[in-house]
C-alpha cells in the first residue's frame, strides 16, 4: 500500500507486545484467533491491540482534555504508520497487516473518532443519528478492518461488517445498561426515550422508569434487524 515502506517490518518485541495486550485483556478473543493462520492471526492481534489501547485511553480516569490529547497522539501515530515511520510497538506491528491486507487509514481514524466521543464526556441519550455514527466508528469500522484480514474485503464483506458491527454494538448497549449508568452513561437514543416518557438526562432515573422496557424492545428490534441484514450479506 502506498506510503507503507516495504522494507520496514515489526520486530519480535513488537509482535510480543501485541500478544501480551491481547492475552492481558482476558477475553476469548486470544484463543479464538489462534485458530487462524499465523499471518492473519498476527494481523488480528495487532488490530485488537490498537483498539484495546485507544479504548483504554477513552475510559481512563483523567480529564477530558488529557484523554483527547492522548487520542490525538494516536492520530499522529496512524499518520506515521501510513507514512512508513510508526514509532509505537502496536503501530509497528500493524505495518505488514496494513500493507498485506490493504487496511484503510480511514477505518483506524474512525475508531479513534469513536473513542473521542466517549472521551469528551459521558454520552447521555444521544440523538439517533449520533448513535448510528458512534456504532459505525466503534464497531463497524473495526469490522471493516477485520473482514479484510479474513479475506472478505469486497462490498459484501463491508456490508457484513457494517450490519454486524451495528448489531453487536446495540446488543452491547442493552447488555451494559447498568454498568454504563454507574459511569454516568446512557447510550439509548433520545428520540425513543422521549417517545416513552423516560427521562433522557439522568441515566439512573431512566433505568428505574417503567418506560425503559419498550425503549429497550425498540433497540433490540433494531439489533435483530441488523443481524438479519448481516446474514443476508453473508449469503451473497
Amino acid at each position: 500500500m502506498d506510503g507503507v515502506f516495504p522494507h520496514v517490518a515489526a520486530t519480535a518485541e513488537d509482535v510480543a507486545h501485541v500478544d501480551d495486550v491481547v492475552r492481558a485483556a482476558g477475553t476469548s478473543f486470544f484463543w479464538a484467533m489462534r485458530l487462524l493462520p499465523t499471518e492473519r492471526r498476527r494481523a488480528m492481534f495487532a488490530v485488537y491491540a490498537f483498539c484495546r489501547e485507544v479504548d483504554d485511553l477513552a475510559d481512563a480516569e483523567a480529564e477530558a482534555a488529557v484523554k483527547t490529547h492522548a487520542l490525538d497522539a494516536w492520530r499522529h501515530e496512524i499518520a506515521a504508520l501510513y507514512a512508513g515511520g510508526p514509532r509505537r510497538p502496536t503501530s509497528r506491528a500493524l505495518i505488514e497487516p496494513v500493507r498485506d491486507y490493504e487496511l484503510e487509514r480511514a477505518d483506524f481514524e474512525a475508531v479513534i473518532d469513536g473513542m473521542a466521543m466517549d472521551a469528551a464526556g459521558p454520552i447521555v441519550a444521544p440523538l439517533d443519528r449520533d448513535l448510528e455514527l458512534y456504532c459505525d466508528r466503534v464497531a463497524a469500522a473495526v469490522g471493516r478492518l477485520c473482514v479484510k484480514i479474513f479475506g472478505a474485503g469486497d462490498d459484501h464483506g463491508r456490508d457484513v461488517a457494517g450490519h454486524l458491527g451495528r448489531a453487536m454494538q446495540l446488543t452491547n448497549i442493552l447488555r451494559d445498561l447498568d454498568e454504563d449508568a454507574a459511569l454516568g452513561r446512557l447510550y439509548l437514543p433520545r428520540e425513543a426515550l422521549e417517545r416513552h416518557g423516560v427521562p433522557a438526562n439522568a441515566p439512573a432515573a431512566a433505568l428505574a422508569h417503567p418506560g425503559l422496557a419498550p425503549v429497550c424492545d425498540e433497540l433490540a428490534d433494531r439489533a435483530f434487524a441488523a443481524f438479519d441484514r448481516a446474514r443476508a450479506a453473508m449469503a451473497c
